[in-house]
């Protein structure tokens, strides 16, 4: 629009859509395209005031100090269910699967494993201060262990896109940790893909290396 002629249209929609983003998404390449835009402009339409408002709003973004996340730990309660499930269609698609069923039955399907009785397994959830589901770690105790002891297994540890790389996974696992102390669980174990040298970086970064000697099976069809 502005290279068209009609610079006052085009500044004051690229305003717009700056201010409609979060302070997250507004840096980096957004910020970069917005300096470009006002470079490409006619020396004439960079004097003109949405020209000089655009870029002050580009100045007062790169001044923004993000107020950093809070990310709390607590056990997950049956009032949880639909973000679990939320959270698990993104894990689905994670892995390239399609999510099965509807929002509703998969949100049924969360609370009968987890909230059934018995249960089916644990999940400790990472919640921000925007009530916003960060991550989840679904985890059973399975018995015996070493001795007469229990182990806690973990199943899996998700955690959102938006959160990842800022210490949401550790905090998971610091929180497995003391579950597992607190039930004098023995150990904590858990498997990931051999394809998945991610996850393989992030266990190892906390000095836990893979164990040789088991194989792991899988009897997929139990009918």
């Amino acid at each position: 629009m502005a290279r068209d002629g009609d610079a006052d249209a085009g500044l004051g929609y690229a305003s717009e859509t700056l201010l409609a983003l979060e302070v997250s998404k507004r840096r980096g390449i957004i910020t970069g395209l917005g300096r470009e835009l006002l470079t490409a402009l006619r020396p004439a339409q960079r004097s003109c005031h949405a020209a000089r408002d655009f870029r002050a709003l580009l100045d007062d973004t790169a001044d923004i100090k993000e107020s950093p996340r809070v990310i709390t730990l607590a056990a997950a309660t049956p009032a949880d269910a639909a973000a679990i499930a939320a959270l698990c269609a993104e894990l689905d698609e994670f892995y390239g699967d399609i999510p099965e069923g509807s929002p509703d039955q998969r949100t049924a399907q969360v609370r009968d494993a987890l909230f059934g009785d018995p249960p089916g397994g644990w999940a400790l959830l990472a919640w921000d201060s925007n009530a916003i589901l960060a991550g989840c770690a679904s985890y059973l105790l399975l018995w015996p262990a070493s001795g007469l002891s229990t182990s806690l297994y973990l199943k899996e540890l998700y955690v959102g896109e938006s959160y990842r790389r800022a210490g949401v996974g550790k905090l998971l696992m610091d929180g497995l940790y003391a579950i597992a102390a607190e039930r004098r669980c023995s150990r904590v174990e858990w498997t990931t893909g051999t394809s998945n040298q991610v996850a393989q970086a992030f266990h190892e970064s906390m000095g836990v290396k893979p164990l040789a000697s088991k194989i792991f099976y899988r009897a997929a069809d139990t009918t």
